[in-house]
C-alpha cells in the first residue's frame, strides 16, 4: 500500500475528469450548489494513508469523505493567482463588457474586433464533439508553433510545451467526448488564433490561448476571450475559468480572482500518516515562505534566461525602417509582385499586417512588391510605403 499519494487537482480533474477519493462532493462557493458527486465516498484499506492535493481552486469547496477518521489540513498556495469570469446570469458578452469594463477599456476591445473583421476575411469555428483527424493534425502543430514564437519573443519558457506529447495524445478523443474543445480563428484559410479548452459540468476552462504574434496590433487575444465568453454564455456555463498566471488579459477580463489551496488529508489512526502528513504541511509552508521573499521567482527568471538564451528568432533581432513613397515615384520602379499569402519573411508579413491595421485597408486591397532582398513596397488604397529590413 502506498503511504503518500500526490495529485494535481486542477490538471487531473479538469483534463482527465478524475477526482481524489478524499472528496465525496464538490460545491460552487458562489451559490453553494453541487458541482460534482464522487462515486467513491470512503478511504478504504487499499488507499494511501496520506493524500496531498495541490492546485485546488477556491471557487469550489469540497466535502471530505470519511471525515471522522481523517485529519484535514488546508494551506493556501502563495503567489499563484487564478482568474475567472463568473457568468451565471449574464445575458451576453456585450452586457458583460458594459457592466464590467470602463468605456476606455471596452471601446478599444470592440474597436479592434471590428477592425480585424473589416480588414481580413475572418471566421470562427469551435471544434466540440466533432473534429476530423485532418483538421486536428493541422491545428495542433500550429498551436505549438504559436506558443513557441510567443515565448521566444518574451525570452521565457512555457510548461505546456514540456507536456506537449500528452496534449497531442489525449485532446482528439477528449474533443469527441466533449471533455475538450479547440476554438480556431481563421483569416481566409490561415489560422491566426487558437484556444484549447476543457469542459467540466458548468465550468468552461480556457486552458491555452495562443495567436499569431504578427497580428498583435489587432488584439487577437482579447478577440478570442470575447468569442469564448460569448460561446460559454450561449451554452449555459456558470464559470469561464482562465486559469493561473497574472497575464494582463486575465486581469482585464476577470470579475472573479481566486487562489489555489493545498489539501493534506491523512488518517487519524496512523502515527506514520500523522508524521508524513505534517511533513507535507511543513514543506508547503516553507515553499510559501520562499515565495514571500521572491526566492522562487528569481530562480525561475534565472532558469528561463539560461534556457531561453540564444534562442531568439533571427527575424526578431532585425529591425524595419519605413518611407512613404509618392505615386509618381512608385510608377517608375521595377518591381516583382508578391501575394500576401506567399510572404515568407515574418517581419515583412507583420509589416503588411500593421499597415493594414494603420490604414484600415482590407487585405485584398493591399499589394506587396519586392525591390530587392531587403527592400519591399506595400501599396494600399491611399498610401504607399517602402519597407527596408535592416
Amino acid at each position: 500500500m502506498a503511504l503518500l499519494n500526490k495529485e494535481d487537482f486542477y490538471n487531473t480533474f479538469f483534463q482527465k475528469d478524475k477526482i481524489s477519493p478524499v472528496f465525496s462532493k464538490l460545491f460552487y462557493k458562489y451559490n453553494n450548489s453541487k458541482f460534482y458527486n464522487s462515486e467513491s465516498t470512503e478511504i478504504n484499506k487499499d488507499k494511501p494513508k496520506v493524500n496531498f492535493i495541490s492546485l485546488f481552486p477556491q471557487y469550489l469547496y469540497p466535502e471530505i469523505a470519511n471525515i471522522n477518521n481523517v485529519t484535514v489540513k488546508k494551506v493556501q498556495q502563495k503567489k499563484l493567482d487564478g482568474f475567472a469570469i463568473l457568468i451565471d446570469g449574464v445575458k451576453n458578452a456585450d452586457t458583460y463588457l458594459v457592466n464590467t469594463f470602463k468605456s476606455s477599456t471596452r471601446g478599444p476591445i470592440k474597436k479592434k474586433i471590428k477592425r480585424l473583421e473589416s480588414c481580413f476575411n475572418i471566421h470562427y469555428k469551435m471544434f466540440y464533439g466533432d473534429i476530423t483527424e485532418v483538421d486536428y493534425n493541422v491545428i495542433m502543430p500550429q498551436l505549438k508553433t504559436m506558443i513557441k514564437r510567443r515565448f521566444i519573443q518574451r525570452n521565457n519558457t512555457n510548461e505546456a510545451l514540456g507536456k506537449w506529447d500528452s496534449y497531442l495524445n489525449t485532446t482528439l478523443s477528449q474533443i469527441k467526448t466533449k471533455e475538450a474543445s479547440l476554438f480556431v480563428l481563421y483569416s481566409d484559410n490561415e489560422i491566426i488564433g487558437i484556444s484549447l479548452n476543457y469542459h467540466i459540468n458548468k465550468v468552461f476552462i480556457g486552458h491555452i490561448i495562443a495567436y499569431n504574434i504578427d497580428y498583435s496590433k489587432f488584439g487577437i487575444g482579447n478577440t478570442i476571450v470575447y468569442k469564448l465568453l460569448e460561446w460559454s454564455i450561449k451554452n449555459d456555463y456558470a464559470i469561464f475559468d482562465m486559469g493561473n498566471g497574472a497575464l494582463d488579459y486575465k486581469r482585464i477580463w476577470s470579475n472573479l480572482s481566486y487562489n489555489y489551496e493545498y489539501y493534506i488529508v491523512y488518517k487519524k489512526s496512523s502515527f506514520l500518516a500523522l508524521f508524513f502528513g505534517q511533513l507535507q504541511v511543513f514543506k508547503v509552508q516553507f515553499k510559501n515562505l520562499l515565495k514571500k521573499y521572491n526566492v522562487v521567482d528569481n530562480f525561475r527568471k534565472i532558469k528561463a534566461y539560461l534556457l531561453g538564451k540564444n534562442k531568439q528568432d533571427v527575424n526578431l533581432q532585425k529591425s524595419l525602417s519605413f518611407e512613404e513613397i509618392k505615386a509618381e515615384v512608385f510608377k517608375q520602379l521595377k518591381l516583382t509582385k508578391i501575394e500576401f499569402h506567399n510572404v515568407a519573411n515574418n517581419l515583412l508579413k507583420k509589416a503588411v499586417i500593421d499597415f493594414t491595421f494603420a490604414h484600415q485597408d482590407h487585405i485584398n486591397d493591399i499589394e506587396v512588391f519586392k525591390v530587392d532582398n531587403s527592400t519591399f513596397i506595400i501599396k494600399g488604397t491611399s498610401s504607399t510605403q517602402k519597407v527596408i529590413i535592416d
